[in-house]
């Protein structure tokens, strides 16, 4: 059986597998959920993420600012997916 590792919510990691960088949402047994700044959700195995490095904290404090800028625009009514102007 293999150790079981432990993560703390709020956690910037980087998921191996996916190749993606995310926060650690909850943890169950070896199943972590991670989530990104625009809300999408995803099951890691525990083993296979590791701590974010400074690059991979940098590219999520970017997701989130465009999550906001982008979700700002749409609530404004300035921003429509195929406009042109």
């Amino acid at each position: 059986m293999t150790q079981l590792l432990t993560w703390e919510p709020g956690t910037a990691v980087f998921d191996k597998r996916a190749q993606m960088v995310g926060f650690v949402d909850k943890q169950h047994g070896h199943k972590v959920i991670l989530k990104r700044p625009s809300g999408l959700s995803w099951e890691a195995c525990d083993l296979g993420v590791r701590v974010a490095n400074s690059r991979e904290k940098i590219q999520l404090q970017a997701l989130a600012r465009h999550h906001a800028n982008a979700t700002g625009l749409a609530k404004l009514g300035r921003y429509r997916f195929g406009a042109t102007r």
